[in-house]
């Protein structure tokens, strides 16, 4: 699947070096419109998430499943460089949403680990 900035991010550098300026600029002016609109959809797409996960708390779920659930799918580089979000920032996405904060006490031990 190719992306909307594909042929700005790998130019053409013979195509480059024949270009007019306004070419150019028009080049530049169609690359920013269509980073702004990722941008823009990438934006909206969190705020929906995170509505999600609100509501997934508040029909019970916790917010370290969600983190798992996120996480599935994802390679290690991408959740070491932050792309799965942990449960606190879930949690706290959730309060941001008025989500009361589940009842407190021992959190149940993953397997093998004593």
């Amino acid at each position: 699947m190719s992306s909307p900035l594909a042929s700005i991010m790998e130019p053409d550098t013979d195509t480059l070096c024949r270009m007019d300026l306004a070419e150019a600029r028009a080049k530049v002016k169609a690359a920013d419109r269509a980073f702004v609109e990722l941008q823009t959809a990438a934006t909206k797409a969190k705020v929906e998430l995170f509505d999600a996960c609100a509501e997934a708390i508040q029909a019970g779920d916790t917010a370290d499943a969600i983190e798992d659930q996120l996480k599935d799918g994802k390679t290690p580089e991408q959740i070491r460089d932050g792309l799965a979000f942990t449960a606190a920032y879930i949690r706290r996405k959730a309060r941001d949403r008025g989500v009361a904060p589940q009842r407190g006490g021992p959190k149940p031990r993953k397997q093998g680990s004593e």
